[in-house]
């Protein structure tokens, strides 16, 4: 397969995830609560089927998106802690946690609702959010530290780290599904696939095979019908964690194929993809301010009777503003809230070289013993 089509599957992909991430707010957020709050009839029936929809969703979006950016970020990872390039990764994306935690602080400080969702305030709140996330930022949080602890389980065979992670995010579930700063923990084992499992994920993108597709497809369906039964907390936290793995493997099987065999397809999400960090942070505030209003918007949509596409309608809304939010920055010279210095990049390079050459073994040790000892 081609580099650029590989490129447009991959993008394609992350761009359909960070819809699904923008959809999921906008629905959790903003249509249930107010179509569905004093809701009859049929408004009743659309909240419900949009929520029920909605669950799914959150059980497979996040999953998804941590898998592909574990994936574009294999071969860096991989290189181990001897390489600055995790380490610069590392910090680059702590950089852009940092930038857009202080502008959720301004943003709840300005709109000054303590009911907004994952709402924080004061010195000891925020001073807390640097170190244990509690906002959808989370995920930019997670990547920083999955980008500096990765590398050093690179020497280990893949299937050991991504059977570890798994029991790790399944100690993490079972010990609480919605504690945001678990979700660093719950979500280690899907990033983990991307990263050592990568050249079986690329596989089963590049050997298209409609059965396996169908498999993977009734796999997800059968495990989280089961989900829905009233089942002790591990196993049903088990059949979450399955729902996830599953929800990958078909999102691979089935959006690389038809990216690389119908490329008109998948130009629009992989466009979006590319785009895919100022999405993901700027759709946090817009869709909280539309929290606000969210009844308003919902009787403006019932009154040219597209209630019920209305969570599509918002989305698309969102994405197009937070992509003209971004072009705005430009302008307006507000690159560094969404790109990282270079300078930073050079201070970790620095730091990582002095630190290496600072914990090699002195030269009379016997270097192959030395090599041993310092393998991961």
């Amino acid at each position: 397969m081609a580099t650029q089509q590989r490129l447009q599957w991959v993008d394609a992909l992350r761009g359909l995830c960070v819809l699904g991430v923008v959809l999921y707010h906008v629905t959790l957020w903003d249509f249930v609560p107010a179509v569905g709050a004093d809701g009859v009839g049929t408004d009743a029936l659309i909240s419900e089927v949009w929520d029920r929809g909605n669950r799914f969703l959150g059980v497979v979006r996040m999953p998804v998106l941590l898998a592909i950016s574990g994936y574009l970020v294999s071969n860096r990872l991989l290189q181990g802690r001897r390489s600055p390039a995790p380490f610069v990764r590392g910090a680059n994306s702590y950089y852009l946690y940092l930038v857009w935690t202080a502008v959720l602080a301004v943003f709840y400080l300005v709109m000054a609702r303590p009911d907004l969702p994952h709402e924080f305030s004061g010195v000891s709140a925020t001073a807390l959010e640097l170190v244990m996330p509690t906002t959808p930022l989370w995920f930019i949080f997670a990547l920083a530290v999955y980008a500096v602890t990765f590398p050093f389980l690179a020497g280990i065979r893949p299937w050991i780290v991504v059977a570890g992670l798994g029991l790790a995010s399944w100690a993490a579930l079972i010990m609480g599904e919605q504690v945001m700063p678990l979700k660093v923990v719950s979500g280690a084992v899907f990033f983990g696939i991307g990263v050592f499992l990568a050249p079986q994920l690329t596989a089963l993108t590049e050997r298209t095979s409609l059965r396996r597709a169908i498999l993977f497809g009734l796999g997800v369906m059968v495990t989280y019908g089961i989900t829905g039964l009233s089942l002790p907390a591990p196993v049903d936290r088990l059949a979450s964690l399955l729902v996830a793995v599953l929800a990958v493997c078909f999102a691979f099987t089935v959006i690389g194929p038809v990216v690389r065999r119908f490329r008109r397809t998948g130009v629009g999400a992989a466009w979006i993809g590319r785009r895919t960090l100022e999405v993901y942070v700027l759709h946090v505030p817009m869709v909280l301010v539309i929290h606000v209003f969210a009844d308003q918007v919902a009787q403006g949509f019932h009154a040219v009777h597209l209630i019920v596409i209305e969570p599509l309608v918002t989305t698309a809304a969102v994405v197009a503003a937070a992509l003209l939010l971004r072009k705005g920055a430009s302008v307006l010279r507000l690159n560094w809230m969404f790109v990282p210095p270079i300078a930073l990049g050079a201070l970790v390079t620095s730091a990582h070289k002095r630190i290496t050459a600072s914990i090699r073994p002195a030269s009379n040790e016997d270097p192959a013993s030395a090599g041993t000892r310092n393998s991961v």
